[in-house]
């Protein structure tokens, strides 16, 4: 996992908590995400989110992403993938087993070893 920078982490934990109280939403460009955007909302909000005509980025429910955020950087890449092809939901969270991983390692070969 790469190293995280502790005062960047700080900050941005602050700004979004500030537009997560203003306007129900943000945007993050993750760095786990190779540079991708994926949008954080409230549960409740229900408005639009404004975003450049043509875009589109998977959307997280914040108690969607705290169950996701403690995951190792290959299974987030994993649900990022799923969440940007369909309108899945993360409804909870397991460890894998062993034959779980095996079966993932051959579907990513699949798909050229690359999600994205």
């Amino acid at each position: 996992m790469e190293e995280i920078n502790q005062e960047l982490l700080e900050q941005t934990a602050i700004e979004s908590k500030k537009l997560l109280e203003e306007r129900g939403w943000c945007a993050w460009e993750c760095q786990i995400l190779r540079g991708e955007i994926i949008i954080l909302v409230n549960d409740e909000f229900h408005g639009p989110v404004e975003l450049p005509p043509g875009k589109r980025y998977p959307v997280y429910l914040l108690s969607e992403f705290e169950k996701v955020g403690e995951l190792p950087d290959h299974t987030i890449r994993f649900i990022y993938f799923i969440k940007k092809h369909s309108n899945a939901t993360v409804m909870w969270t397991r460890k894998s087993t062993e034959a779980e991983k095996s079966e993932y390692i051959k579907w990513l070969g699949k798909q050229g070893g690359k999600l994205f």
